[in-house]
């Protein structure tokens, strides 16, 4: 699965997924968790980025159920955030937005900044197709601050999201007014971003 990520990270979804499919042949007659876990969601990741929406759906649904089961909430979040961008992708918004809500919320509770960005880049991306640009280019400035902090980088399936957005609220709003709203998120604290976030 670490060299599934590897290829991922290169654009190689074929090789990708046959590394994932063979790591769940490895654990497939044991009751082992963590790896099984980690190859669905490399393969949800790869399917999803391959346009393959249903399956990525379903494979994430089986992550979400598996971490449940083990009660790990940290991995409920991501991949309700996940599962998140998938149901945007499909056109369901409503249920996108609850489940990136109910990622945050655990982000929250958890204090995992980690994941924060993350949630906030896929929400971003609801509200922008809402209609809601500007709230789109505050949410999406504070996750590139935390991402800039943590000196990590966009996974390979967030970078898109984040651009595509970030580019569809600037062209909306016009240069002064997407510069307004950047800055109001840049200096925002992400307990403030939480608030943000919730529905009004």
């Amino acid at each position: 699965t670490g060299l599934a990520r590897l290829a991922l990270r290169g654009g190689e979804i074929g090789a990708a997924r046959s590394l994932c499919r063979r790591a769940l042949d490895v654990v497939a007659t044991t009751s082992e968790t963590r790896g099984r876990s980690s190859a669905i969601h490399v393969l949800s990741v790869a399917a999803q980025m391959n346009g393959d929406l249903e399956e990525a759906r379903d494979l994430m649904h089986e992550r979400l159920q598996l971490e449940r089961e083990t009660g790990s909430l940290r991995l409920v979040a991501a991949e309700c955030s996940n599962l998140s961008a998938v149901e945007r992708q499909l056109g369901n918004i409503t249920e996108a937005r609850d489940l990136v809500l109910q990622a945050l919320d655990i982000e929250s509770q958890q204090d995992d900044v980690w994941s924060v960005p993350y949630s906030l880049n896929q929400l971003a991306a609801i509200e922008a197709h809402s209609g809601d640009m500007s709230r789109a280019a505050t949410l999406l400035a504070i996750a590139a601050r935390m991402i800039e902090e943590q000196g990590a980088g966009w996974p390979p399936d967030e970078e898109p999201v984040f651009e595509q957005t970030r580019r569809a609220s600037a062209e909306a709003l016009g240069e002064a007014d997407f510069a307004r709203a950047w800055t109001a998120g840049a200096a925002m604290a992400w307990r403030e971003a939480a608030a943000l976030a919730q529905p009004r």
